[in-house]
């Protein structure tokens, strides 16, 4: 027993104690003294689980340990291992007093298979199981099974049952960030499938999406599959391809398209601005050949579209085949490592609902302008220079009053770190509408109010998270 447990030195779980002699003799009782190995996602809505289980008989003692891993599922949890993030217990609250009161529910489901019984409800949720080892101890054997769990069918059965809490119910989980899958710049550059521009007086890589899509068939299928494995983890997902069909039907990129019109935007720019998403999933993926297998080797990163920051990323490989297709190439490469990219991307998420989305603001006059920040205005009955207003309207509308002014000038106002809510109810024809707040219509209400005082201006849209304001033109 001594070598098996420095084999696996996180794994305990013992079948004898899964019943209570105080309670009828085959009641099923949790007990939960026993920890478990989780080696992580194989396939989507799947876990892969090593754990013990000790009886009598051979055959029994590797029933019990699968028994175990559904059991471990339920009402432990797994703990994080590696980049494998941990995934709480699918009855996470009380679940002896659970059992308890649904004693003749748990009894059928987990009746253990042997020869008197055909075995409980738990057996459905077993996809495969591999016998590790079998060792010989004092009144029995210890069996260690490796258990590939059908995890999302599971808890879509307890769910069912009223035992289980469904995932958007859950606080943790009361919104998710909508996401989009996008191929990197460097894949994109290497492929020839884009060009260096000029913006704001410095180069940019501006993606040809189209001709991407439109050449590379390799890219369609690996960005499709990504996008699935995302959304079936609950995230909504805008669909680069079909935002691009919309761009062309609305002639959103017209100014991009005219020759001799000044480039202020990517096209990422404008796609971002079109579709909305919070995340761009950044892709770069490699297919590599070894002898006649293939395998992909990919980098992925988890992009805030109004900022830029990079506040995810992962990278790994995954096992060569001589049969598998490209999507399919691509998730068994990244199963591994989506629990951990999805726990990192909701934290970032979660802080922003708290603290606001991150934006840029910048005011500069016009070059006809009649007046400067310095300039004195009047509002409700105050009055004050316009630099002082401006302070004020940001102090009011910003989350918690957060923001950093980076630049202050009679001339210009720069502001970075602009904390601002996700979203905003406004009124419209009478009816009250909630609409995802951007740069762009933060700054709307800042607009309306300087109109007021009859200083008229201007919003540049830069993207999704910068608004450049034009103010104090003269028609």
């Amino acid at each position: 027993m001594k070598s098996l447990l420095k084999v696996l030195p996180l794994v305990l779980a013992v079948g004898f104690s899964s019943f209570s002699m105080a309670q009828k003799k085959d009641d099923y009782k949790w007990i939960g003294d026993y920890e478990v190995k989780s080696i992580g996602p194989v396939q989507s809505g799947m876990r892969e689980i090593t754990v013990l289980g000790t009886k009598a008989k051979e055959k029994d003692a590797v029933e019990t340990a699968k028994r175990n891993a559904i059991e471990a599922c339920l009402f432990g949890g797994l703990s994080a291992q590696g980049s494998t993030a941990e995934t709480p217990a699918i009855i996470g609250t009380a679940p002896d007093e659970v059992v308890a009161d649904n004693q003749e529910f748990f009894n059928t489901f987990f009746e253990l298979k042997d020869k008197k019984h055909a075995g409980g409800v738990y057996m459905r949720y077993i996809n495969r199981f591999t016998k590790v080892s079998l060792e010989k101890v004092k009144g029995g054997y210890v069996a260690t099974v490796t258990v590939q769990v059908l995890y999302d069918k599971l808890r879509g059965y307890m769910e069912e049952k009223g035992f289980a809490k469904k995932l958007n119910d859950v606080a943790v989980s009361i919104a998710r960030p909508t996401l989009m899958v996008v191929p990197s710049d460097s894949y994109l550059k290497k492929r020839g499938f884009g060009k260096d521009v000029e913006i704001d007086g410095r180069m940019r890589f501006d993606a040809d999406y189209q001709k991407a899509f439109t050449e590379d068939s390799d890219l369609r299928l690996v960005i499709a599959e990504l996008s699935k494995i995302m959304a079936q983890r609950g995230f909504p997902l805008k669909s680069l391809e079909q935002t691009l069909k919309t761009m062309q039907q609305d002639q959103v990129i017209q100014m991009a398209a005219e020759g001799n019109a000044v480039k202020q935007e990517t096209a990422l720019d404008i796609v971002s601005r079109t579709a909305m998403p919070d995340f761009i999933i950044d892709l770069d993926f490699s297919i590599m050949q070894r002898g006649p297998q293939r395998y992909i080797q990919f980098i992925l990163i988890g992009r805030d579209a109004y900022t830029n920051e990079d506040p995810v990323n992962e990278s790994g490989g995954g096992q060569p085949s001589s049969s598998a297709s490209v999507s399919v190439l691509l998730e068994e490469a990244v199963l591994n490592y989506m629990d951990s990219f999805c726990s990192q991307l909701m934290s970032y998420f979660t802080d922003m609902q708290q603290r606001g989305r991150k934006i840029t603001v910048t005011m500069a006059l016009a070059e006809n302008a009649d007046i400067d920040f310095n300039s004195e205005v009047s509002f409700e009955g105050e009055t004050g220079s316009l630099n002082d207003f401006v302070m004020m309207w940001m102090t009011e509308n910003t989350v918690n009053g957060m923001f950093t002014r980076t630049t202050s000038s009679p001339n210009q106002l720069n502001f970075e770190q602009v904390r601002i809510p996700l979203i905003k109810t406004k009124k419209s024809f009478g009816k009250e509408i909630t609409i995802a707040l951007t740069a762009e219509s933060f700054i709307d209400g800042f607009v309306k109010d300087i109109s007021g005082m009859g200083i008229n201006s201007v919003k540049i849209e830069r993207g999704l998270g910068r608004v450049d304001l034009i103010i104090g033109g003269t028609e």
